[in-house]
């Protein structure tokens, strides 16, 4: 016989099958348990909702066969044919067969009906916890939601053995990575108990997962799509655009402080928690007694909830003149998968009146701080230990040794015994006029500071370069108007093509006076233009790169008085250098201007071009 064409027709049936009691009784023989049809239905309906027709007591499925034979045979009219099959399924299932054949001709074609029925019994092993069941892929579904990487997230899941026997679990093994994870380890469950697993969650990276778990008894399969996503913990921190530009705390008296606020903003669906850690830079190294660090934070910790703001407040305490402290900010944020950084940057003074932007010179080393431990025990020092910017010591010796110790209740200052060299009061004398002539016989060279043009000029362009001058404010004695004069420029520099650009020059000539008002911040610019045709004394005409050179004096005056330097002022030496460089600038060449003008914006931290501009103008 050739089976010529196979079709299937499912039907899902809730009536009791064949042989069952119609009123409830015992079903499934002798010996079966005694379960009525109708509180099987309310049990499955109640624990799979819409897909408990699915499980609910037995499914019918029925087959058409179409049979042709072989060869021609003749078959008398009415010859009954019948057929009986019987299958066997996960309890018992039966299976009737009738065969008919037509009392047509000798081809024509049988057809064959199979009836499949089985029937569904209660399983022992049952999830109790609550879960969306997926019937598309008849499985529950435990969805962890979005977790940060590197946490770890618990979920329980109940199940109970509702047979009458010692339940034996088991589960398939998952994934290698234990992104999903079983903590606690399967056993027996008595009938009637439960039981109930930890599954944990461990996501490793910003994406979404998804694995199947399958927890096998004897007689039952429980399967559990398990589901979660992978996200960074987020920072947001403000003003926009911090971490690039950076927080500038500005000009601030030594002793003193000055401050800026942050803005910290938790942008995930979860509490954060944050530190606040300065890194601790070379520029930003300001050795002190008191082992401070110049940048500080408050708070340096804490912990935010979803959408919560704090603020956090950056404090600047210079311990020495230093016009270019810098140091980084770093936002810790355990899992976090983006570093935040923050530069910071603060200039600390003890002029009255300031010029920022040229590099200064390097400090002395003074890496075992003797001048600072010198003027805080008032110890001299001999002239070899001082550095050459002090006069060999003769500073803080005359100092220590001029000033009187400290006297007892109702009586005169004594030295102290400890700090007196051998030979007493008259060597500590002796010492103090030595200190002192050697202070007097010191050279007082005024400071020089070199401002470098950034960019390279052609023959016939123009290249500016701007520094700032500003009067110191004072959070404790106040502020005071200052000025800073511009010596007039040589004739022979005028000649050569610098210039003072802004502010500008008298129209007689003379020099420039800047005026500032208590805690103004003003800015200078330089200007230099390269001949159309270098003549013979320059290394340019030779075809060869060369720096031009200006000497430009300045005088500061005013400002608070006790560091103002006196009515004369102090006078300082900008020694500002442009790169010539010879021929024409190539049309290729990046950064090339049309217009022959380029332009470069004051350095900052260690004569470094900052990464933004500065303000030309700015109150303290």
């Amino acid at each position: 016989m050739q089976s010529g064409k196979v079709s299937e027709a499912p039907t899902d049936c809730n009536d009791l099958p064949d042989g069952a009691d119609p009123d409830g009784g015992e079903y499934g023989g002798s010996g079966g348990a005694a379960v009525s049809g109708s509180a099987i239905s309310v049990l499955w309906r109640r624990l799979y909702g819409a897909a408990a027709s699915s499980w609910y007591r037995y499914r019918e499925h029925t087959i058409t066969c179409y049979i042709r034979p072989q060869q021609q045979q003749q078959q008398s009219p009415g010859e009954p044919a019948a057929a009986a099959v019987t299958a066997a399924t996960t309890t018992a299932a039966t299976a009737t067969a009738a065969i008919a054949s037509s009392t047509s001709a000798v081809t024509t074609t049988q057809e064959l009906h199979l009836q499949l029925s089985t029937c569904a019994t209660l399983p022992d092993l049952v999830l109790n916890t609550a879960l969306p069941y997926m019937g598309l892929h008849q499985c529950h579904c435990l969805d962890f939601g979005p977790v940060p990487v590197g946490q770890r997230v618990l979920r329980t899941l109940e199940v109970s053995n509702l047979g009458a026997e010692v339940m034996t679990l088991t589960a398939e093994a998952l994934d290698s990575k234990e992104v999903f994870s079983c903590v606690n380890a399967l056993r027996p469950v008595r009938p009637g108990a439960i039981f109930r697993m930890l599954v944990a969650f461990t996501p490793q990276a910003r994406t979404q997962y998804l694995e199947n778990l399958v927890v096998r008894s004897a007689r039952t399969k429980l399967r559990l799509a398990l589901k979660g996503a992978g996200i960074a913990p987020e920072l947001q921190l403000g003003p926009e655009g911090v971490t690039s530009t950076g927080l500038d705390l500005g000009d601030v008296l030594v002793g003193e402080s000055g401050s800026r606020t942050l803005t910290v903003t938790n942008v995930c669906p979860f509490p954060l928690s944050f530190t606040m850690v300065v890194v601790g830079s070379g520029a930003a190294a300001d050795p002190n007694l008191a082992m401070r660090p110049p940048f500080s934070c408050h708070p340096a910790e804490g912990t935010l909830a979803q959408g919560e703001t704090a603020e956090v407040t950056v404090s600047f305490s210079p311990n020495s003149q230093r016009p270019y402290f810098a140091d980084m900010l770093q936002v810790v944020v355990p899992n976090q998968q983006d570093e935040l950084r923050v530069p910071l940057r603060g200039r600390g003074w003890q002029e009255g009146v300031f010029v920022a932007g040229p590099s200064y010179p390097e400090p002395d080393p003074d890496p075992f701080l003797l001048q600072q431990l010198a003027e805080s025990v008032r110890v001299p020092l001999p002239p070899s230990v001082g550095g050459k910017h002090r006069g060999g010591g003769a500073v803080a010796t005359a100092a220590a040794a001029s000033a009187p110790t400290a006297a007892p209740a109702g009586g005169t200052p004594t030295p102290s015994k400890p700090n007196t060299p051998a030979g007493g009061s008259k060597a500590v004398k002796a010492a103090a006029s030595a200190a002192a002539s050697a202070a007097a016989a010191a050279p007082t060279e005024p400071r020089v500071l070199t401002l470098i043009f950034p960019d390279a000029v052609y023959a016939g362009e123009t290249a500016k370069a701007s520094f700032e001058v500003g009067s110191l404010k004072s959070t404790a004695n106040g502020s005071a108007p200052g000025e800073v004069v511009l010596q007039e420029l040589p004739a022979e520099a005028r000649e050569a093509g610098w210039a003072v650009a802004d502010p500008p020059a008298p129209s007689g000539g003379g020099a420039v006076k800047v005026p500032l008002a208590a805690g103004e911040l003003r800015s200078i610019t330089l200007s230099y233009t390269a001949p159309r045709q270098p003549h013979a004394g320059m290394v340019a005409a030779y075809g060869h790169a060369e720096f031009r050179t200006l000497r430009l004096q300045c005088t500061l005056r005013g400002g608070l008085a006790a560091i103002s330097g006196g009515p004369e002022g102090r006078s300082l030496t900008i020694v500002a250098k442009c790169k010539l460089m010879p021929g024409t600038r190539p049309a290729e060449e990046p950064g090339s201007v049309a217009s022959g003008v380029r332009k470069s914006v004051a350095p900052s931290a260690g004569g470094s071009p900052p990464a933004s501009p500065p303000l030309a103008k700015r109150a303290g």
